[in-house]
């Protein structure tokens, strides 16, 4: 059986000088980047992994060896609850997909039978960062004009372990995909916290006073939202 490049993410580097390509091993399945000088041309990526085919396959396969053991006790969703829009997304297994790759359709999630935990994980966080993308990102923009945050100038959806969203002091808000998994009225606690931090960098009195005069329950729902971890499921801290 010829061998297939899994899915992958291209990442620019300005300090890169060359194009590499990583196979992330420190969590329970590989993780395949591609690294790339912020002027290298992206048409050029199939042709550079082709090059490399050779050694992805041999150093994958390694991996992935490792990683049977480890993803065994793991099992995929049967449903998808995304809280934070009111929807709740099926998952199954349709033979009639040859490919790995992932269709949606009429709140079905489907999947090819021979995709494997590890892509299947992989194509279920890109479909969730594009769920937030769509749904969380446009909320937020119109969050901070309705309350007049005109310091916005940016926002960006990335899937986080730790955080459920930060700000940067050059206006840039980035927002975890797993918020889909909130409650609405959270999300909004989490939306308004950063909005204020694009003001008070920081957790002084001058950020909590201006965080409540928009949030009437802000302590509530900061005390709420440390728990809310419970509420991500364990599939999607594979990377």
């Amino acid at each position: 059986m010829n061998f297939k490049i899994p899915p992958y993410v291209v990442k620019r580097s300005y300090r890169a000088k060359y194009p590499r390509i990583i196979i992330n091993s420190k969590n329970p399945v590989p993780f395949l980047e591609i690294v790339i000088p912020d002027k290298f041309d992206e048409s050029g990526i199939p042709f550079f992994i082709e090059e490399h085919k050779a050694w992805i396959e041999k150093t994958w396969t390694k991996q992935m060896k490792k990683s049977v053991v480890r993803l065994s006790s793991i099992n995929l969703p049967v449903s998808i609850p995304l809280s934070a829009i009111n929807e709740t997304w099926g998952l199954e297994r349709d033979e009639a997909i040859e490919d790995s790759y992932l269709e949606w359709d009429y709140g079905v999630l489907k999947l090819s039978p021979n995709t494997d935990i590890s892509v299947a994980v992989f194509l279920l966080r890109q479909w969730l960062c594009r769920k937030a993308k769509f749904h969380l990102m446009p909320s937020l923009w119109r969050l901070a004009d309705e309350h007049g945050f005109s310091e916005l100038k940016a926002v960006r959806i990335r899937c986080q372990k730790t955080l459920w969203a930060s700000c940067t002091q050059k206006g840039m808000i980035s927002l975890n995909c797993k918020l889909l998994f909130l409650p609405s009225h959270l999300v909004k606690h989490v939306f308004l916290h950063e909005l204020c931090h694009l003001r008070e960098m920081n957790h002084s009195k001058r950020f909590h006073s201006l965080l409540q005069s928009l949030d009437k329950n802000a302590k509530i729902n900061a005390a709420a939202i440390k728990d809310q971890w419970l509420y991500v499921p364990g599939w999607i801290e594979i990377k």
